[in-house]
Order: C-alpha cells, then sequence, then structure tokens
C-alpha cells in the first residue's frame, strides 16, 4: 500500500512538472534514424502549438546508447532530453506484453490523449488532430514514425554529433575526393532491401559515376560484412567504409552509425537501399539527393 502511495505522489509530481496547458511527452522508438525523425517532428508540432516537449530515450537492443553519448544538448527551451531510469520506463514505456502493459495505468492518469505506435499510421500526419488532442490537454506519443510532416532542416538544427564523432566525421571526409557519392547498402534482417535492392544495382550506378567521375571515392555504409568485402574486392582503394563490424547493441557501434550517417551526408549524392529510413535522414542532413535503387 505504501509503495502505490509513494508511485502516486510520483505521478502527481510529474503531472504537475508538465503543467496541463497540453505539453507533449515523446517515446521515440525503433532505430537512430527513426528516432530521429519522431524527434523532430515532435519538435515541429510543439513550435506550432506552443507546446514543450518531454523525449524519454531508452536504450534497447535496437540502440543501445544514450543520447547524450552520440549527440550534444538540444538548445531550445522548451525541449527536454530525459535518459532512461526505472521510473521513467514504468511511467513512460511503451505499454506492451514485455512490460505486462503496466505503463498504462499512470499514462491513462497523466495523459488526455495518448497515440501509440502501432496507431500512427491512422493519424496520416494530420497536424489538425494533434493540435486537438493538445487543446484537451496533455499528449503522450510513441513513435518510430514522423509524427506530422516538417522542413527537413530540422535535421541539422536539432541533432549535432559530439565532437568525438564529428572529428571522426572530419577525418574521413578529409581523406576523400573532392567528388564522391554515399552508398548505403542495407542487409541482415531487413528482408525488403535484401530482395529489392541487391548488389548489382549499385554496381551499376557506381560503374556510371566513374565513367563520369574518374576520381570518384565511395563512401560505403553497411550492416554486412560480406558487402564491405565484395565492394572493395570491386573498387579497391575508391571504397571508405567502417572498419568496426555494425552493432546497435553497443555504445560504439551506435556511435559509428552516427558516424556514417554523418558520412553520407557529406558526400554528392546517395544511392540508397528499399525501405530504409537510414539514408532518408543522412540525404535530409546534407541537403543532397537521394536515389532509392529498387528492382
Amino acid at each position: 500500500m505504501h509503495s502505490i502511495f509513494k508511485l502516486g505522489l510520483q505521478i502527481k509530481e510529474t503531472e504537475d512538472k508538465m503543467g496541463r496547458n497540453g505539453n507533449i511527452t515523446l517515446l521515440p522508438i525503433g532505430g537512430l534514424a527513426n528516432r530521429m525523425r519522431a524527434i523532430a517532428s515532435a519538435v515541429y508540432l510543439c513550435r506550432l502549438s506552443g507546446s514543450s516537449l518531454n523525449v524519454y530515450w531508452f536504450r534497447d537492443k535496437g540502440l543501445n546508447s544514450s543520447f547524450a553519448s552520440i549527440f550534444g544538448e538540444i538548445e531550445s527551451g522548451n525541449i527536454t532530453i530525459h535518459e532512461d531510469s526505472l521510473l521513467s520506463k514504468l511511467l513512460y514505456d511503451h505499454p506492451r506484453k514485455h512490460n505486462l502493459w503496466l505503463p498504462l495505468v499512470p499514462q491513462i492518469a497523466l495523459f488526455r490523449n495518448r497515440a501509440y505506435d502501432h496507431e500512427m499510421n491512422g493519424y496520416n500526419r494530420d497536424v489538425n488532430t494533434f493540435m486537438n488532442f493538445l487543446s484537451e490537454g496533455n499528449l503522450y506519443i510513441s513513435s518510430c514514425y514522423p509524427i506530422i510532416d516538417f522542413p527537413e532542416g530540422l535535421f541539422s538544427e536539432l541533432f549535432r554529433p559530439v565532437p568525438e564523432i564529428q572529428a571522426k566525421i572530419d577525418s574521413v571526409i578529409l581523406g576523400m575526393s573532392d567528388y564522391r557519392i554515399g552508398v548505403h547498402v542495407r542487409r541482415t534482417d531487413h528482408s525488403v532491401s535484401i530482395n529489392n535492392s541487391p548488389n548489382e544495382l549499385f554496381y551499376r550506378v557506381i560503374d556510371e559515376e566513374l565513367l563520369l567521375h574518374p576520381s570518384l571515392s565511395i563512401y560505403l555504409a553497411t550492416d554486412s560484412e560480406s558487402v564491405k568485402s565484395e565492394f572493395k574486392d570491386r573498387y579497391g582503394d575508391r571504397i571508405y567504409c567502417s572498419s568496426s563490424e555494425a552493432d546497435r547493441n553497443s555504445v560504439s557501434g551506435i556511435k559509428e552509425a552516427v558516424s556514417e550517417m554523418y558520412i553520407l551526408s557529406k558526400t554528392d549524392k546517395i544511392f540508397g537501399s528499399c525501405g530504409s529510413s537510414y539514408s532518408e535522414v543522412a540525404s535530409a542532413l546534407g541537403n543532397i539527393p537521394l536515389m532509392v535503387l529498387k528492382k
């Protein structure tokens, strides 16, 4: 009984801090690009509505790194990034079988409206829907999707790699030629990319680029060691890529993913895999063309 009473006080304190005038609490989920899109769209919604934003960034096997390990502080007075804690997970995690749906109870108490990840596509990024939610009180959102459409320039405004990662990005770019392309080949468990964007499609466009630009440099971002080997065998020292094996379940692996995304963003154009948001965000960060290769 004492524990329940204590939790009730904590919920009340949290609610008081959030205010009662339609503020947003966001749980971005999924991989790096998915979370960046969800946050950027929530920030834009806040700017349209005059709301404040609390972002709860939870580490998991899909992205096992804190926000502060990869990005600098977001410089905006009404946006706060919270790293995970036991209490925050109890209050703000996405209710599901894994956590016995326990967070649903405090979320019903804290939020007038709740928009969960599996419902997001049904809202069709409709600004009026979310503005109406906020007019009624505090809003909870968990999403790996953009909530509403937003200016892509927000990516570079909000997300600045920490100095360690930025130094690596700068070092790689310095070693490449003036004309360079980015290639993102998604493999492992991504069946859409595997089935629709085979290596041969990338070879074809790279060969065409080589005819036009003999000094071409190629940055290859991929989660497959065999792809790295095959591209290096074909294109030799034109290929620049990470020397580390892709690993989303470690801080070092996520740092590598951030550096690769930003290196892609500093090429002249990107050739990407079907169904992957990673190259889409890289393209938006650099305001450069993206061509998704699909059979």
